[in-house]
């Protein structure tokens, strides 16, 4: 009985490294005739993530990127990650949604958060109306 599950084990796994070496990957783009090209900081990862979000009160689509080794505008606080909300139909500028901006908190000289290269915006999902970074 052993043996017969252990062939079978080997002839599996034989099979499944023969479609992974074989499988192909790439992106793609739906429009490659008029595709829009969005970019972002030099160094920041700008579209390290991505996703697609639609307001219900809103007709337009934008595209949300992030970049979780951009740099905000605080000078104490390196590499803090930014989330840009990009126009789907590419007709202006990504803007850059604002979501914490103060600096790390202290207590009594204490520092209490690290905000720092914490990889804010390295992932983007929208689950239905809301928006988790």
């Amino acid at each position: 009985w052993h043996k017969h599950f252990y062939d079978f084990f080997c002839v599996s796994a034989v099979l499944v490294l023969v479609c992974l070496h074989f499988h192909r990957s790439g992106s793609f783009n739906l429009d490659v005739d008029n595709s829009i090209v969005y970019s972002g900081p030099e160094g920041s990862y700008f579209g390290f993530s991505v996703d697609f979000f639609k307001a219900l009160n809103n007709l337009k689509s934008d595209v949300l990127i992030g970049a979780p080794r951009a740099n905000m505008s605080s000078d104490s606080i390196v590499e803090r990650g930014v989330v840009y909300s990009c126009p789907w139909s590419g007709s202006s500028a990504c803007q850059q949604l604002l979501f914490d901006n103060k600096d790390d908190r202290m207590n009594n000289g204490a520092k209490m958060e690290f905000k720092s290269k914490q990889w804010f915006a390295g992932h983007v999902s929208i689950l239905h109306v809301h928006t988790i970074f």
